[in-house]
């Protein structure tokens, strides 16, 4: 009995380490992560130094980057809920990047794309509240895209490094 309970935790640890998975953070061969690459250059948008503050905690600075990412970030709040008379009860929020990532020496960009998420908040009864709830709700979509952003990065860099 305890000879099988040994052999089903070797082989669930076998083929744990044997499937190919490798961590998208892990150090390359050279033993850098490839985002140590990647230097956010600009942040275009509605609420320039709260986006830039947002982003630029997620993307940290790197001493010497390969690669410079711009991002143009853009919001829409439209009315998805509506009462009898006409008031708005929910509204949707979208924010879009649009991002460019470029090499530093020669200019050549890499990978331009768009990424977006919507979600959506209830009107409370107070304008501070409303503030409060549309603005949780785009920072949490803000981080969100962010961590959408980097997988892309990651694949397109590791990707390209493998060329």
């Amino acid at each position: 009995m305890k000879l099988k309970q040994i052999s089903l935790k070797i082989l669930i640890l076998f083929m744990l380490t044997s499937c190919g998975f490798k961590p998208m953070l892990a150090k390359n061969p050279q033993g850098e992560i490839i985002l140590d690459h990647v230097q956010l250059v600009s942040v275009e948008g509605y609420d320039q130094p709260r986006l830039h503050h947002l982003i630029s905690k997620e993307f940290q600075e790197y001493h010497h980057p390969k690669y410079q990412l711009n991002i143009n970030v853009s919001e829409e709040i439209s009315s998805i809920g509506t009462m009898n008379d006409g008031s708005t009860t929910r509204y949707k929020v979208k924010v879009t990047f649009n991002y460019n990532l470029v090499i530093l020496e020669t200019q050549e960009t890499v990978d331009r794309g768009t990424v977006f998420l919507y979600s959506s908040y209830d009107v409370p009864q107070s304008e501070f509240a409303n503030y409060i709830s549309e603005r949780h709700i785009s920072d949490n979509l803000i981080k969100e895209l962010c961590s959408e952003l980097k997988s892309r990065i990651i694949l397109v860099l590791s990707s390209r490094e493998k060329l």
